[in-house]
């Protein structure tokens, strides 16, 4: 990534973001709103939703009328929230427990007060995910980490206001190395220590940090192993809550990634392949790019946080890096799209939405979070039709998973052999889960062939209500014997 700390576009941007506060504190606009805190609830532990509405003046009645409606329709809460003034602001806030994932919906009414009605999502305990962004915006809802927030502008409270991490901006070992290259290691890594050992004022939730990398057999490359050591070691001895993500850029080696287990939180790797890659690499088939990252991350075990890490890789995709960037919102869906089949298992995604990112496009990647991770996602792994010849009644059987955030609804599969309809299945929910070991539904079909053979087989999903279906079809031949 090519930045600067601070540069025209960028303040231009956090310009507009003081705007639209100072907009919503006048009352110019429709101020009142109703979010949450977490931004992204789970199923099991405590959210608040909480009411504001920019004016100093409270209500006459000074209470707002909150319900609260579960999946299914269930009535789950109604309360009367009292109001309170806060910062040139009406607020008032409840906090329950959701029981279940799923999709719930509040809605506030009171006197004077137009009624407002939020749709929140409620995460599975076991699926749980991470968007991380560049910037904020006033448009972000779907985010639990923004790397570079300022104060100045707000931003800072906003994020923290709806649970979102606000992390502080700061270099990794590409910016640092020119000043420090000439240290011995052991000053280098003591160097980074200080570097990232957090100051007791420090008001924000954590670092976001630009950014490692370098390639091997370099200089760089041994300076910035050091410099990750020494962010290891400040680490261990910062507050305990404090989130570290790190970008990184190029290769990705077996040193880099042993590291990054224990130094961070969250490592973003930078495949940027709406521009830069493209760009600077001449790279045609951005996907096979991707997937070699894909697979590097996976043979190290990163995509989540097991065997003691604790860390989680993302893909981070770039969005406005550069002006005249080829910015396609279709490619974009495209790409996640891909991500989705090729790293099932990856538990969210991260977005560069650098200081020539258009709010359209932003919107739109956005708004793939919501359809691409918290939804609940219906597909088909490969290989998951089968037919079953270990049991009294063969059949064939076709796994069907849900790799979003949430239970599904209702589903519907059908199965053709020799492209003739064998029937048609309906299951009430598939449900999301940990990994193919809890989120998948095992459909049966009863079939026997008449005569040895081979023959076709393809499974179709033909609907699932408020589901997202990423790979609706499966096709499987095979030889099967009657013996």
């Amino acid at each position: 990534m090519i930045r600067s700390a601070i540069n025209h576009r960028m303040c231009i941007r956090q310009l507009i973001f003081i705007a639209l506060v100072l907009v919503l504190r006048c009352g110019v606009a429709d101020s009142a709103e109703l979010f949450t805190n977490p931004s992204l609830p789970v199923e099991g532990n405590e959210v608040a939703v909480i009411f504001q509405e920019a004016t100093k003046d409270l209500p006459p009645t000074s209470v707002v009328n909150l319900r609260i409606i579960g999946p299914g329709k269930t009535s789950i809460l109604q309360q009367q929230l009292t109001l309170r003034i806060v910062d040139e602001k009406v607020c008032g806030e409840c906090k329950f427990s959701p029981e279940h994932n799923g999709m719930y919906h509040a809605t506030v009414s009171g006197d004077g007060i137009k009624p407002i009605t939020l749709d929140i999502p409620v995460l599975d305990a076991k699926r749980q995910v991470d968007f991380v962004w560049y910037r904020p915006g006033p448009w972000l809802r779907w985010a639990t980490v923004v790397t570079h927030s300022d104060t100045d502008s707000g931003e800072v409270k906003w994020l923290q206001q709806r649970g979102i991490k606000a992390l502080r901006w700061t270099s990794g070992s590409t910016t640092q190395y020119k000043g420090h290259k000439d240290l011995s290691p052991e000053q280098v890594i003591a160097q980074a220590k200080a570097h990232y050992t957090i100051a007791k004022d420090f008001v924000w939730d954590g670092m976001g940090i630009d950014e490692f990398g370098a390639y091997p057999n370099t200089d760089k490359y041994v300076f910035s192993l050091n410099w990750l050591r020494g962010l290891g070691q400040a680490r261990a001895t910062n507050p305990q809550d404090t989130c570290v993500t790190v970008w990184h850029c190029g290769p990705i080696h077996d040193e880099w990634l042993g590291l990054y287990r224990s130094a961070a939180d969250i490592l973003l790797i930078e495949a940027y392949e709406m521009y830069f890659v493209p760009s600077q690499l001449a790279v045609e088939d951005i996907y096979q790019d991707l997937l070699a990252r894909i697979l590097r991350l996976r043979s190290h075990d990163m995509f989540n946080r097991a065997y003691g890490s604790t860390c989680r890789a993302l893909i981070s995709l770039d969005i406005g890096g550069r002006k005249g960037a080829y910015d396609n919102p279709n490619e974009l869906e495209q790409i996640v799209r891909y991500l989705r089949l090729a790293a099932p298992e990856m538990r969210g995604i991260s977005f560069y939405n650098g200081s020539y990112a258009e709010e359209s496009l932003e919107r739109v990647a956005h708004d793939l979070c919501f359809q691409y991770f918290i939804k609940p996602v219906i597909t088909f792994q490969e290989e998951s039709l089968w037919f079953d010849r270990y049991n009294n009644a063969p059949a064939l059987v076709a796994a069907v998973s849900n790799i979003g955030a949430m239970d599904s609804g209702p589903v519907i599969v059908r199965l053709k052999v020799n492209r003739k309809l064998l029937g048609t299945r309906k299951i009430a929910s598939v449900p999301a889960g940990h990994s193919r070991l809890d989120n998948r539904a095992m459909l049966r079909f009863e079939w026997a062939p008449s005569v040895c053979g081979t023959y076709s087989f393809e499974v179709e999903v033909v609907d699932a209500a408020d589901s997202t279906i990423l790979n609706p079809v499966l096709r499987h031949v095979r030889y099967i014997s009657t013996q």
